[in-house]
């Protein structure tokens, strides 16, 4: 774990608010969560067997790379511990895909549902979308 990535990354989130445990948290780029990350405690810890970090973060990057693709973010859920990096159980995907094109895309990293959230549970700082974009997000359990 790069501990001078790690404290960036806290100081980021304490700057859009601490998460509390309930969602909506708040949400960071896919670089500043997964970039010097290597807690696979920190996304898909219920995975049984876990695909690894990198693996998160290659398919999320793919997916962000895609023409069809706004932004990808990571919603924090807790700030875990003093050693621990920040746990996250959502993923936000700003799109104008369907549902299950995204679920598709996303099953190598073995999501429990994919689509879209309950009105009030989408984070509040994610960016306005352009036309033809909507919010869809992905959980892990």
């Amino acid at each position: 774990m790069d501990i001078n990535r790690r404290n960036r990354l806290l100081e980021l989130i304490k700057t859009k608010g601490t998460p509390e445990g309930q969602a909506p948290g708040p949400t960071v780029s896919l670089e500043d969560f997964f970039e010097g990350n290597d807690d696979q405690g920190s996304i898909g810890c219920n995975l049984f067997l876990h695909p690894g970090i990198s693996k998160f973060y290659k398919t999320l990057a793919e997916i962000k790379s895609r023409s069809d693709v706004q932004d990808v973010l990571v919603e924090i859920r807790d700030l875990v511990d003093e050693q621990s990096w920040p746990f996250s159980d959502s993923v936000f995907v700003l799109t104008s895909m369907s549902a299950e094109s995204l679920r598709k895309l996303m099953s190598k990293v073995k999501p429990d549902e994919v689509g879209q959230f309950p009105a009030g549970s989408t984070p509040k700082d994610l960016p306005p979308l352009e036309t033809g974009m909507q919010i869809l997000g992905a959980w892990w359990d």
